[in-house]
């Protein structure tokens, strides 16, 4: 059975009052995230300048300015370079079955193109 395309599967998964509940729900989860990952960064800064015993509330707003484009720069860095060996060890040895599944899809893909082969070869030489 071959699956429908996402376009497809848009009223199924999309429309009607359930459907926008948990939108909803899911938008409401991804502000929550963000507040937290918000948290830390707050509460971070704010024990550097207790750690460091600073008296300015200025030294406060230049860490939270400085510390912006280092979390930024780590952020492209991790998405850029660290997630993909991360995902890769993950599926290898962080599950029973994850790289089962990807290397089946490889050898899936194969066969398809090969079969795609023998049906062009079947057309020539008819």
């Amino acid at each position: 059975m071959i699956p429908e395309p996402i376009e497809e599967q848009m009223p199924e998964f999309w429309e009607g009052n359930q459907n926008m509940l948990v939108r909803y729900w899911t938008y409401l989860h991804r502000g929550l995230d963000l507040i937290n990952q918000a948290k830390y960064w707050i509460a971070g800064v704010i024990a550097m300048y207790v750690m460091f015993k600073l008296s300015n509330p200025l030294w406060m707003a230049v860490m939270f300015i400085l510390s912006t484009p280092v979390l930024i720069i780590v952020g492209r860095w991790h998405l850029y370079k660290a997630s993909k060996p991360q995902e890769f060890i993950i599926a290898q040895k962080g599950t029973v079955l994850g790289y089962k599944p990807y290397n089946m899809q490889i050898r899936q893909l194969e066969l398809l193109e090969e079969i795609l082969k023998e049906l062009k070869n079947e057309d020539i030489k008819s």
